[in-house]
């Protein structure tokens, strides 16, 4: 990734508001101001975007991954948890 730059490339995030690293050290990242939440392989600095909000809108401040793989999202934008992706709860 580029250090110390914002923006919304795949390198790239914007006011990242949490973290989870799960047991293969594989990076999920709550990117606030970009709408998604992104997912980083253990040692790489592509991520790959695995959710953003309704039409491009949301603000995600929070995400977690269970053992067995659902990654949750709280968007605080649409009072909503997003499960995998596509189903928004709440």
């Amino acid at each position: 990734g580029v250090t110390g730059s914002w923006g919304s490339s795949n390198t790239q995030l914007n006011m990242p508001s949490d973290v989870f690293v799960d047991s293969n050290r594989n990076v999920y990242v709550a990117d606030r101001n970009n709408n998604r939440i992104q997912f980083f392989r253990n040692s790489t600095s592509t991520g790959i975007t695995l959710t953003t909000g309704w039409g491009g809108t949301g603000n995600f401040r929070g995400v977690q991954v269970t053992p067995g793989g659902l990654v949750f999202g709280a968007d605080t934008s649409n009072n909503a948890l997003w499960r995998n992706a596509t189903v928004p709860l709440g």
